[in-house]
């Protein structure tokens, strides 16, 4: 029987959860490729070879496991290799995603939902109807979407953010951990709180 190989990119800690995800659906992990973390940082202690990002081999099937969006969206961009997806639940026919997709168990996903490529989202996580979620997002543990949203390119959204209906945020934002979204929030903006607004830095 053949097996699933499999590198992941990334070697911290959103690695080693990745790639206890890709075993328990029957994926053999062959390497962790990453040029920001020395060999004595990764955290798999299963013996799992390290490479540098520029010794993948070309034909090698990947996924990113990065959870700085800014970061992921710079690797993919030396990295030509063929991406994969992990997606740890069932999926209904009308929710579409790209390539290089990180899916986590727990998470709620309804009807007619977009999601782009080089995407993270994370355990516990609600997405409802009708949401588009663009390229390179990261979406933290037990983040809560109501329809009829989008989520900017490259946009962060914290640990047990809420996103109201009909919200639009732009690309880069931030968005702090338990932050309340009942406004559109403009590119680039970083915003914290109940109801959110703008971090004022002094």
């Amino acid at each position: 029987m053949k097996k699933n190989l499999i590198g992941i990119i990334g070697a911290g800690y959103q690695a080693t959860e990745t790639a206890l995800y890709l075993r328990s659906s029957g994926y053999e992990i062959v390497f962790f490729a990453d040029e920001l973390v020395s060999r004595e940082e990764v955290h798999d202690k299963e013996g799992i070879r390290y490479i540098n990002i520029s010794e993948i081999p070309r034909d090698s099937k990947i996924i990113t496991a990065v959870g700085d969006s800014n970061l992921r969206k710079k690797l993919v961009a030396q990295i030509g290799n063929i991406y994969t997806n992990c997606i740890m639940q069932k999926m209904e026919k009308n929710v579409t995603y790209g390539k290089d997709v990180t899916i986590a168990p727990g998470c709620t996903f309804t009807t007619n939902i977009s999601i782009g490529s080089h995407v993270l989202i994370n355990i516990g996580c609600n997405i409802s109807h009708d949401v588009t979620i663009n390229d390179f997002v990261t979406i933290s543990p037990g983040v809560n979407i109501a329809g009829k949203c989008n989520i900017g390119e490259g946009t962060f959204l914290g640990i047990g953010t809420s996103i109201i209906d009909g919200i639009n945020i732009g690309n880069c934002c931030v968005v702090a951990a338990g932050a309340v979204v009942v406004k559109d929030v403009p590119d680039g903006l970083t915003i914290a709180g109940v109801p959110a607004r703008p971090v004022v830095r002094e």
